[in-house]
């Protein structure tokens, strides 16, 4: 998923969320709030496990951004399920 691309010409997703942070840490981008997260997901479970908790680090992700009543990811995640 955060390898996707649009179509050839665009930015993959993870480059996309590099360019958006929440106002709340506007210093630390989605980018970086998901490969930390992602770092600390792989040795302590099944591999199994990795996608639901993927999930789960976007879903937290999602609800901040509703909590901060910033958009932007909302908009972008329904974007994408539209181009699947």
């Amino acid at each position: 998923m955060l390898d996707r691309r649009p179509n050839h010409d665009s930015m993959r997703t993870i480059q996309e969320f590099s360019k958006h942070a929440l106002p709340s840490t506007p210093n630390e981008s989605f980018e970086s709030i998901i490969l930390g997260k992602i770092s600390s997901l792989g040795g302590k479970k099944v591999a199994s496990d990795l996608p639901v908790d993927f999930c789960e680090v976007l879903i937290k992700l999602w609800t901040k951004c509703v909590e901060e009543e910033y958009v932007w990811l909302l908009y972008s995640s329904i974007t994408f399920a539209n181009f699947q």
